[in-house]
């Protein structure tokens, strides 16, 4: 994958715990609790509320796609391929899914 899933910080991608924007990063061993953020490292998600982690997987997650519809990241995933050899995974969210 392009940089890991780190591209996907140009795209709206919320927490469902704290519906704030997810930031990815390669991985999520730094993440503390003093780092109120949700952070994902493509497939794991830490969303830290009130210096409490809450750690959870992309079924916690949405996008928010260009006509303003939302849907499940771990939905996303399936429907677009993102396990399969020859996917256009990365091409689709870059294509569907919002700027930030």
């Amino acid at each position: 994958m392009e940089n890991g899933f780190l591209f996907l910080n140009k795209k709206k991608v919320y927490s469902v715990l704290s519906y704030r924007l997810v930031t990815f990063v390669e991985t999520l061993k730094e993440v503390t609790p003093d780092m109120d953020c949700a952070f994902s490292d493509g497939i794991n998600l830490m969303d830290i509320i009130d210096g409490i982690i809450n750690e959870d997987d992309i079924s916690r997650m949405f996008f928010e796609f260009k006509d303003g519809i939302s849907e499940n990241c771990e939905d996303f995933y399936s429907e677009h391929g993102a396990y399969d050899e020859n996917s256009t995974f990365i091409e689709d969210i870059k294509a569907l899914v919002a700027d930030r």
